[in-house]
């Protein structure tokens, strides 16, 4: 849907150091794909707060790879 965001952030993840910065900045030049993704994002963003620190992004990442591959069992 936003290659440029997806690309973005897949750079991130193996950057390391300045990922934050090289992400903030791609969002700023385009705060429409921001806001749309902010909103597809609320409900983890809910969880993670709701649950303080005790839930960590891995988590949530591995409870969402885990529904994504059918996990309807669980």
């Amino acid at each position: 849907m936003h290659p440029g965001a997806n690309d973005v952030l897949s750079a991130a993840g193996m950057q390391g150091a300045g990922a934050e910065q090289s992400v903030r900045d791609y969002f700023v030049a385009h705060p429409g794909e921001y806001q749309e993704l902010r909103g597809i994002a609320a409900p983890l963003i809910d969880l993670q707060h709701g649950c303080g620190p005790a839930i960590q992004p891995m988590q949530i990442a591995a409870l969402y790879t885990a529904l994504s591959q059918g996990g309807g069992g669980i």
